[in-house]
């Protein structure tokens, strides 16, 4: 069993510059030859072993994909402009109230943090994990809150953080995994970035292999960031590439 209970005791470190570094690509690249080396970058070389481990099957990136990420970006631009204003105001209260109508909104029910534990399912070994407990939710979100308020950090620093708070505190009973990926992009769009460069996380995460999955968890366990805040920037190059070339070749 795993624990997350020291979630953002180690804080990621705050020098960007050097994951912009990273994203220099030789000039004339196809695109294809672009997404065969960011499949390369999501990945993990520890990637295969975790799959066998753990039992995980390769679905593909779902059928409900593309559904899935125009129920997120239609309401993308609204909720980055009232996330933009409960930063600005330095508004807790509205800012945990938000991310509330974003759970409720997405499983079609009433949703507020959870008041009780909650686990991820057993491996095939019996293992599993156990997410913060409902007690500390209120105090982590506080934490985040701070950081998004710190008009110092970077756009993508504040995304990153933001992400693997939402996805390690596990705040709802359900739902988390989307309201972590509208949070994300929503504060890049808050940032400047175009509302139609949506980051489409699951299917990036299916590219990866697994690779994803192990840099969130280094982050969460062992406060190792590197490989996660690298991903998130590739995740936004690559995006922002497909969607400048799907534009020329209109």
């Amino acid at each position: 069993m795993w624990r997350a209970d020291a979630l953002l005791e180690t804080m990621p470190p705050t020098d960007i510059d050097c994951w912009s570094r990273l994203l220099d690509l030789p000039v004339g690249q196809t695109l294809e030859g672009r997404l065969a080396s960011f499949s390369r970058r999501f990945g993990d070389p520890l990637a295969e072993t975790y799959r066998v481990y753990h039992g995980v099957t390769d679905s593909g990136p779902g059928l409900g994909l593309v559904s899935q990420i125009h129920e997120q970006t239609s309401g993308l631009l609204e909720y980055a402009a009232e996330l933009g204003s409960e930063i600005e105001d330095g508004n807790f209260s509205r800012f945990k109230s938000g991310l509330e109508h974003l759970s409720s909104h997405f499983l079609g029910r009433p949703s507020t943090l959870r008041d009780h534990p909650i686990y991820l399912a057993p491996d095939v070994h019996g293992r599993y994990g156990e997410f913060p407990d409902h007690g500390v939710l209120e105090p982590q979100l506080q934490r985040l809150f701070h950081v998004l308020c710190d008009d110092r950090l970077a756009s993508i620093y504040r995304a990153s953080v933001a992400y693997v708070v939402i996805c390690g505190a596990h705040p709802f009973a359900d739902g988390n995994g989307r309201v972590a990926r509208l949070l994300f992009n929503a504060l890049l769009v808050h940032g400047g970035m175009p509302v139609h460069s949506y980051v489409p996380f699951k299917a990036i995460h299916w590219m990866s292999n697994g690779g994803l999955s192990l840099r969130l968890r280094r982050a969460l366990q062992h406060g190792t960031w590197e490989g996660v805040m690298e991903s998130h920037t590739h995740m936004i190059f690559l995006t922002y590439q497909v969607n400048s070339e799907g534009m020329q070749g209109r």
